[in-house]
């Protein structure tokens, strides 16, 4: 019976990417102007719910805890001046807490992004990764920073650093130029990403984790080739070691509807259209990308929900196993609410969904077993 149902997973999975280049040639030999991504969706998602087709990653894959939700830039496209959560930053003994707690529930990976924030506005970060370095039930972490905050003893700690995943590091602006429209960075912030993207290059032999960069910048940006920016030409040279690979992005989330393409008049970028995706059954992220929060409250999505208003928990009051069961109400609502379509504000205006009917190119790396609504309901 099993093997049965992994034949139909496979054919849907082949199904949803030739219709979906079936629509796109259609687009180019017509001319027409249609969303091909979106009806291909719409097709197989409908045929997966039917056939009860889940593709939902292990709740316990990973967990992210925000250190902080303060940064020390003002990205334009970024809701950071939309949060209307307390600017904290989390204490190192309630960051230890949770880390021992989770390790005793099954997690063994940490992602320690903020939604919106930097890491190292955290004066004790480093202690705390030495904690998880020191940590017998951590296997890895990883974590996302604009890198202008960093110093050499921090550079060389992370080269050192045995558990560390990946470090993405988030280029905004490809120059001097575009780093200050896009992040209000002064002159003084940019050369000191220079200075650390410098010293990191100096030392890039020696890295031992992956190092991912994401640079943003504006859609007629041709190519990092192309670039003679001091930025382009340090990323460059970084490039050369084998660890190291970067995505160059020119879409632009709206995270969760708060953010417009009036917020960023002027630049030459193009916030997402949420109504271009099609939503159908709950979103996967719910399941396994939520966030402890900087002040210890538990938020369904780790990704895109700035104001915490998909909350399902809080560990300065509960443990983990009384908040992910079924029997969490606030819990099982969002997702139920999820299923029929009934999703809040910020997760109709999402632009990062992923439809628990959908099987996604990411979930590839996933290592544990998958997850199913009825494993979620049995707890």
């Amino acid at each position: 019976m099993q093997f049965i149902k992994n034949f139909i997973k496979s054919f849907c999975n082949i199904f949803n990417r030739n219709i979906y280049r079936g629509f796109t040639l259609i687009k180019r030999l017509t001319g027409r102007k249609f969303n091909a991504e979106f009806y291909a969706d719409k097709i197989t998602m409908r045929i997966n719910r039917l056939l009860r087709n889940e593709y939902i990653p292990n709740p316990k894959e990973h967990l992210y805890v925000e250190v902080t939700n303060i940064c020390n830039l003002r990205c334009r496209f970024c809701a950071y001046s939309k949060a209307i959560n307390k600017k904290v930053i989390m204490s190192n003994e309630m960051f230890y807490n949770i880390i021992n707690n989770a390790t005793n529930f099954g997690y063994d990976k940490f992602g320690l992004t903020p939604i919106t924030g930097e890491v190292f506005i955290d004066k004790n970060f480093i202690k705390k990764l030495k904690f998880l370095e020191d940590h017998p039930k951590v296997k890895s972490y990883s974590f996302f920073s604009n890198f202008t905050l960093a110093d050499a003893e921090i550079i060389n700690f992370l080269i050192n650093a045995k558990k560390l995943n990946e470090l993405y590091i988030s280029l905004y602006g490809h120059d001097y130029e575009s780093f200050s429209k896009f992040t209000g960075g002064n002159k003084k912030t940019y050369q000191k990403l220079l200075s650390n993207l410098r010293y990191l290059c100096e030392h890039s032999n020696n890295i031992l984790f992956n190092l991912s960069f994401g640079l943003r910048t504006y859609i007629s940006f041709e190519s990092l080739t192309k670039c003679n920016s001091d930025l382009c030409h340090t990323v460059k040279a970084i490039l050369k070691n084998p660890k190291s690979k970067i995505t160059i992005n020119k879409a632009y989330y709206n995270w969760g509807g708060y953010i417009t393409q009036n917020d960023v008049k002027g630049l030459d970028i193009i916030i997402n259209d949420p109504s271009n995706y099609y939503k159908y059954g709950a979103c996967s992220l719910i399941f396994y990308k939520n966030q402890v929060m900087a002040d210890g409250r538990v938020n369904a999505c780790a990704c895109r929900d700035v104001n915490a208003t998909l909350q399902i928990g809080d560990l300065k009051r509960q443990t983990f196993e009384e908040i992910y069961t079924s029997q969490n109400v606030k819990y099982s609502n969002i997702v139920k609410s999820h299923q029929k379509g009934d999703f809040n504000p910020v997760c109709q205006s999402c632009d990062f969904y992923r439809s628990i009917y959908k099987n996604y190119r990411v979930y590839r790396k996933y290592k544990k077993n998958p997850f199913t609504l009825k494993k979620f309901f049995q707890k």
